[in-house]
């Protein structure tokens, strides 16, 4: 399974392009993942912006947790 991201762009809103390559397979595990039966651009790129945004606030209640046990 490849998902990667070939290219990251800064934009003046502070907001990143992402560039991104995937296969079949990938594109497979998002279908499942998601109950979807077809897998389209807008589909996949919202799918992967809530995944990085879930992943971020995971970080930083790993970082608040681990900063309040090393009082």
């Amino acid at each position: 399974m490849i998902f990667k991201v070939l290219s990251e762009e800064p934009q003046k809103d502070g907001s990143l392009l992402l560039e991104c390559e995937f296969d079949e397979e990938w594109k497979q595990a998002y279908k499942k993942a998601t109950g979807k039966k077809r897998a389209t651009k807008k589909g996949m790129e919202k799918w992967v912006i809530e995944k990085i945004t879930e992943g971020c606030k995971l970080d930083k209640y790993h970082l608040k947790t681990l900063k309040d046990a090393s009082k």
